[in-house]
């Protein structure tokens, strides 16, 4: 999917899989960027200036580093669940 900061700005072919990421119970694409929009009405956003060159690359950034954890889950989760059960077997060692 395309996701747009404006008409002139717009990241394309972002997975929807990593534009609908979520921590804490906001989707992380989406918050980083809304700290960054101007309004239909003219104001800037929360900001209050216009989005950098150096930002734009971070937000891709951010995107790729997404990707990457969501690709690696599985292994993660798997990872966390063997700890989690030995977990208590080393504290009593």
């Amino acid at each position: 999917m395309d996701v747009y900061l404006n008409e002139g700005t717009y990241w394309a072919c972002v997975p929807k899989p990593v534009w609908e990421f979520k921590v804490g119970g906001f989707q992380v694409l989406k918050k980083w960027l809304s700290y960054r929009e101007h309004g239909d009405d003219g104001h800037p956003g929360l900001l209050g200036r216009s989005l950098t060159t150096d930002e734009a690359r971070q937000f891709s950034s951010l995107a790729r580093r997404i990707t990457a954890v969501l690709s690696l889950r599985d292994n993660l989760n798997a990872n966390y669940s063997a700890v989690h059960e030995n977990a208590w077997q080393w504290c009593r060692s």
